[in-house]
């Protein structure tokens, strides 16, 4: 999931621009959040970044690249199977950060089998 994230931002990061990651906990979920400095969420409602081949608008300033529409789905199909989530948690003209959460079990405790 976080492959697929750093690539999606990679791809909307202007030549020279940054892309952040960053790990922490809050309550019994792993959050981790990347975000990148290139335009933001365009040409889309944040929230259908997520659909299967949906496309924003690419800016110019970015390399063209050929883009199936999946990733981003696969990644939220793969968080919620999981029992996590994934939300574009900030978008504008500076950049756009996508959180995923994650539970994490209890110290000592593995997940079943059948959960993995």
């Amino acid at each position: 999931m976080i492959t697929a994230l750093v690539d999606n931002a990679i791809a909307h990061a202007p030549a020279g621009g940054s892309i952040q990651i960053t790990l922490s906990t809050e309550e019994q979920d792993a959050v981790i959040t990347v975000a990148d400095t290139g335009t933001g969420i365009t040409g889309i409602e944040p929230a259908r970044i997520f659909d299967r081949f949906a496309h924003g608008t690419a800016p110019a300033t970015t390399v063209a690249r050929r883009s199936y529409g999946i990733g981003l789905a696969l990644v939220q199909e793969t968080a919620t199977r999981h029992g996590g989530s994934i939300v574009p948690t900030s978008t504008g003209p500076k950049g756009a950060t996508l959180t995923i959460r994650m539970p994490v079990p209890p110290s000592g405790e593995r997940a079943r089998p059948e959960e993995r």
